[in-house]
């Protein structure tokens, strides 16, 4: 009897012993500890931008109810982390968590196999009502994918991304940092509406966006259709702006009309006092970049047609435009 017990706690001794080396042949332990430091780095043009375009007494206030509204935007605190770490022999996701982090700066302890990976974080996933997580069981495939349609709402939250290679190994316990960059940006249109009055309406689009983006690649794909974005009205007590704003992925990178020198536009259609649609198809001829705000100033005329006050911005008007759908540019 002794004799067989012997012989089966020598059997779980090598099944265990192969399970170890089944991970890697050369280990001598299955697993380790291994600490990872969680960062967000707010990299952005946000301050300046509005200290730069928006100037005046009454232009200060339109930029503190934009900075207000944009807080949950360009923010160095993330309320959630999603992290997945791959292996790097067949690109498949080996283990996956989500924390809940509200914070700037977070520490977790996470025991992983021994071997090479590589580590995807995304941070702010949860409550971005628009943009999923897609295709996230492969590294290659994993990306942030804008919902579809036409005309799409903006981004509602901050979208922070991270990728680092780690080597997990047998002989000690390692520290990892990880640094979140911010993913996506913002586009503002503020309109100077001194010495016009009777306005019914004033609707504000933008679009020349990207549509998704590949984390592990760090890599933007752009549609041959750019989705137009519906803007979000920034709420003043008084004065004579309207403010309105757009989140969304970094424009195209390079001009998308050799006419117009065009990067990316807004559309903005004022209605009239006697009903009548103005359309103002407004070029913007610089790249939005990536943790960047973007403001855009311009001033209304009577009829509703609007001039740019800031530089390289371009403007085509239709005065008693005819509705037949929103405009949808094909970029």
């Amino acid at each position: 009897m002794y004799r067989k017990k012997h012989i089966i706690s020598l059997l779980a001794g090598c099944l265990l012993f192969c399970a170890c080396s089944m991970i890697d042949e050369d280990l001598s332990k299955c697993g380790r500890e291994n600490e990872i430091n969680y960062q967000l780095r707010l990299l952005t043009n946000i301050q300046s931008e509005l200290e730069t375009e928006l100037t005046t007494p009454e232009e200060r206030e339109v930029a503190e109810a934009l900075r207000a509204r944009l807080a949950g935007i360009f923010t160095e605190t993330a309320h959630d982390v999603d992290l997945s770490f791959y292996n790097t022999t067949d690109l498949l996701r080996a283990k996956h968590e989500t924390h809940i982090m509200d914070a700037s700066q977070a520490s977790y302890t996470l025991y992983l196999p021994v071997r090479k990976y590589m580590h995807l974080a995304v941070a702010n996933i949860v409550d971005a009502v628009n943009v999923t997580l897609t295709d996230d069981e492969t590294t290659p495939t994993s990306h942030l994918q804008q919902a579809d349609g036409d005309t799409i709402a903006s981004h509602t939250t901050g979208l922070f991304t991270a990728r680092l290679p780690i080597e997990v190994r047998a002989d000690e316990d390692r520290t990892f940092d990880v640094k979140l960059y911010m993913a996506n940006s913002a586009a503002a249109l503020v309109i100077d509406t001194a010495g016009v009055s009777g306005i019914q309406d004033i609707k504000i689009y933008s679009s020349g966006f990207a549509r998704s983006f590949a984390i592990r690649d760090s890599l933007y794909s752009y549609p041959d259709k750019a989705p137009v974005v519906r803007s979000v009205p920034v709420v003043m007590d008084h004065g004579h702006y309207v403010c309105n704003y757009t989140v969304n992925f970094p424009s195209y990178q390079q001009p998308v009309s050799r006419a117009t020198e065009e990067y990316w536009r807004f559309m903005a259609y004022v209605t009239l006092p006697n009903g009548t649609v103005t359309e103002n198809i407004i070029s913007i001829q610089s790249p939005l970049l990536p943790e960047h705000l973007r403001v855009v100033k311009m001033k209304m005329k009577p009829d509703g047609s609007l001039t740019p006050i800031t530089s390289n911005v371009g403007v085509s008007v239709t005065l008693d435009w005819k509705q037949g759908g929103i405009y949808e540019p094909e970029l």
